[in-house]
């Protein structure tokens, strides 16, 4: 058992023994709080020098009155079922990490709650000591090349380096009093007070990568680390937190996750792109017709690119991307499969009438004026084939139906 478990159960009288020689300070008491017993370590650190069964004025006395609320707390928490847990400082001086479990089905039903004790004067007293150097933490982070800041329990800044005057825009005055949280990005803050808060209840440190506002009103990438500093009853005094500027990072990520989902000729969304929301759509249909998919390819392209040359032949591409984009509703996605292929995914849709109107508005922006490319009128002409489903069928069924649909309007268009 470690230095900070509480056991499940009391100990029978046969592991007394046992548990009197532990190094950890365990007590065990009544449904009403009266201390049963409480082994060697447990009486030291508390000053403990009663009889047994020690009524609950007893081991109050032994706490200083301003803790007496921190104590309730705990036995409030442990019987609703959590593990409670608080600082406490005892008459004698000492600090204590208290942690307090209740037993739903004890052995001994005389016990009813289990506590743990830890002695940590020892880190009270170093956290006393680095707080008394206060202007030596101040001179070092002034010097590091890292953005560095103090705020206090709420958030408020209280303190910052010039690496943060730098990164924010704004002056150390300026900073002072305002909360951290207000230089977080709108659309980030909830997420990121959210995270903070559990941190805090939990004593953690917080860690957060989110959009920050500059003083003038530009935006950057963070990444936040603050950890919390506690006084000598365990209370949060103070958040010592830094700031790294990965804007730089979050540009290269967002420019390769764009380049793997479009293709880079016309900007359209790729095939795995399309496919995706087409599986996507289908799976929250259940069943009802309410996905269009719209099969589009270039007639006799492969002449255009023999006879004008492949520069020609990107014009028109490029140019097709963009009426198709205009012929679409805002709820729908086009995307370029592969060479003259395009593909139209309709949400929302109604009957197959909505589908055939796209399609045809899409064909009658394609055909009705023709591409200017180097001074050459280049005339672009589809095939297009429509499906709706899913129904009964599958993402496959309705790329089917689509596909042979296309193809057979190739055919009538040829005749």
């Amino acid at each position: 058992m470690s230095d900070r478990d509480i056991p499940d159960q009391p100990p029978r009288r046969s592991e007394r023994p046992l548990v009197e020689l532990a190094p950890t300070g365990l007590g065990f008491a009544a449904d009403d709080g009266t201390l049963v017993y409480a082994n060697a370590a447990w009486r030291e650190l508390y000053g403990f020098r009663g009889r047994f069964p020690a009524a609950v004025e007893d081991v109050m006395s032994l706490i200083v009155p301003e803790h007496h609320d921190r104590m309730r707390d705990v036995f409030e928490t442990a019987e609703r079922g959590e593990e409670g847990q608080c600082w406490l400082r005892t008459v004698a001086g000492r600090h204590i990490d208290h942690r307090l479990r209740r037993i739903e089905e004890p052995r001994d039903p005389s016990i009813r709650y289990i506590g743990a004790a830890t002695d940590v004067t020892e880190l009270t007293e170093a956290l006393d000591a680095v707080r008394r150097s206060d202007e030596r933490f101040r001179t070092i982070t002034s010097s590091l090349p890292v953005a560095v800041f103090r705020t206090d329990p709420d958030g408020a800044i209280t303190w910052a380096n010039e690496w943060m005057k730098e990164l924010s825009g704004y002056e150390l005055e300026e900073g002072k009093g305002r909360s951290a949280f207000d230089l977080i990005h709108p659309d980030d803050r909830r997420a990121a007070l959210s995270r903070a808060i559990a941190a805090a209840d939990a004593g953690v440190p917080f860690e957060s990568e989110h959009r920050f506002i500059r003083s003038d009103g530009s935006e950057r990438w963070v990444l936040v680390r603050t950890t919390p500093v506690h006084d000598a009853d365990g209370d949060i005094v103070e958040h010592i937190g830094t700031l790294e500027d990965v804007t730089g990072y979050h540009l290269r990520t967002s420019e390769l996750a764009h380049a793997a989902a479009h293709d880079p000729l016309t900007g359209l969304p790729n095939r795995a792109s399309v496919l995706r929301r087409l599986e996507d759509l289908c799976a929250a249909s259940r069943g009802r017709y309410d996905v269009g998919l719209i099969f589009i390819d270039l007639d006799d392209f492969k002449q255009v690119n023999d006879d004008h040359g492949h520069q020609a032949g990107d014009a028109v591409l490029v140019e097709v991307a963009r009426r198709l984009s205009t012929a679409t509703r805002s709820q729908d996605l086009v995307g370029r499969l592969a060479g003259d292929e395009f593909m139209i995914v309709c949400a929302g849709i109604e009957g197959m009438g909505q589908v055939d109107a796209v399609a045809e508005r899409a064909r009658h922006l394609i055909e009705e004026q023709p591409i200017v490319h180097a001074g050459d009128e280049l005339l672009a002409r589809v095939s297009i084939g429509c499906s709706i489903g899913p129904g009964g069928g599958s993402v496959p069924d309705l790329i089917q139906q689509a596909d042979q649909a296309m193809y057979t309007d190739k055919r009538n268009r040829r005749h």
